[in-house]
């Protein structure tokens, strides 16, 4: 990837909309005239049952759930907002563990955090639409910093993250990579986002927000 950057060169990251304050709730309208958007592959979490090439192995895989399609961010002087559309509706948020979670790297340090992630939200949903917000230094060791609330209707989900929870003081400019994954069956392992679920955008990569 570094080569192909290298000698054939990559597009300018995308200028942000200007900064919006989201109500966070029913009402999604509100994102269609924020920009830029974060696309991921369609059809991606068909499950998978095929005999191995020269073997007797049957390949297995029945983790792909919720089909991860398209993402924004918003900001103002309070807040940093997160939004995400799927194929289809959105399976039931207590249906199981790691269900549309946001990975956030807030200091574009690949050394700190969990693989360069600083910060995860909706690891544990609270009744009431309310999501953490955990934080580590180091590993998957998340310590909770907050809660947060959440919309969630069919295939759109969006939450607000309070800029102190991120670093950021009011007039900060937000500049963060960021990645959501839904359904990583093993904690902690990175490979899981290779082999499981969905991830936006796919493997190991980051969308890049400088707003």
């Amino acid at each position: 990837m570094s080569n192909i950057r290298r000698y054939k060169g990559a597009r300018s990251i995308p200028t942000p909309s200007a900064p919006t304050t989201i109500n966070i709730g029913p009402d999604f309208q509100q994102w269609e005239t924020v920009g830029p958007s974060f696309f991921d592959h369609i059809g991606d979490v068909e499950h998978r049952n095929e005999i191995g090439y020269n073997n007797n192995l049957t390949y297995k895989d029945n983790s792909g759930r919720n089909d991860i399609v398209l993402a924004k961010v918003a900001r103002d002087s309070n807040y940093v907002y997160f939004y995400v559309r799927t194929n289809q509706w959105l399976t039931d948020a207590g249906s199981s563990p790691n269900w549309m979670l946001l990975f956030i790297d807030v200091d574009r340090n690949f050394t700190t955090g969990w693989e360069g992630f600083d910060i995860v939200v909706n690891r544990h949903i609270i009744g009431g639409y309310m999501a953490s917000v955990e934080k580590t230094e180091s590993g998957w060791d998340w310590q909770l910093d907050c809660l947060v609330l959440y919309g969630l209707i069919g295939n759109e989900f969006q939450f607000a993250v309070p800029r102190s929870s991120l670093g950021l003081k009011s007039t900060d400019p937000v500049k963060i990579n960021f990645k959501w994954v839904d359904n990583m069956i093993r904690d902690g392992d990175i490979l899981s986002l290779l082999q499981n679920g969905d991830t936006a955008p796919n493997g190991r990569f980051s969308y890049v927000f400088n707003g």
